[in-house]
């Protein structure tokens, strides 16, 4: 019989290729482990009471436990998408011309990005009158 590995025996052949197949077998099982996400997708929608979508409103996310925050605005169909928002407690602050503002509070996790909904209510009218006497 030929022998495989040149001026080793058996036992000395079983040595070498035994850390080789458990570090094979473990490759296996690492991608799954260095490509978990630590990011997550926020997105939703933003319309008026008659469920009319509200384009252009500022869309703000800011971190429940630091001083991280990213911010975008609805597009036509009133829809917004943030994709690389990490892990985490969210305060997310949506505003528009003309309505009041409205705030959710939202868990992101990996791998779940459920359609957040925002009903912006019509604004209250402000008016301020200075009246002057002479």
């Amino acid at each position: 019989m030929p022998r495989l590995y040149r001026d080793c025996d058996f036992s000395e052949r079983v040595i070498t290729e035994l850390p080789l197949r458990k570090f094979s077998f473990f490759l296996l099982f690492v991608p799954n482990l260095a490509f978990a996400s630590v990011f997550g997708v926020v997105k939703g929608i933003v319309h008026d009471p008659q469920h009319r979508p509200i384009s252009g409103a500022q869309v703000i996310v800011k971190s429940a436990t630091n001083d991280w925050r990213t911010e975008t605005t609805t597009k036509d169909a009133g829809q917004f998408q943030l994709q690389t928002v990490p892990l985490g407690d969210y305060q997310l602050i949506v505003s528009a011309r003309g309505f009041a503002d409205q705030t959710l509070a939202t868990t992101v996790t990996a791998g779940n990005a459920a359609d957040l909904h925002f009903q912006l209510a019509i604004a209250k009218a402000q008016e301020t009158v200075n009246v002057i006497a002479e």
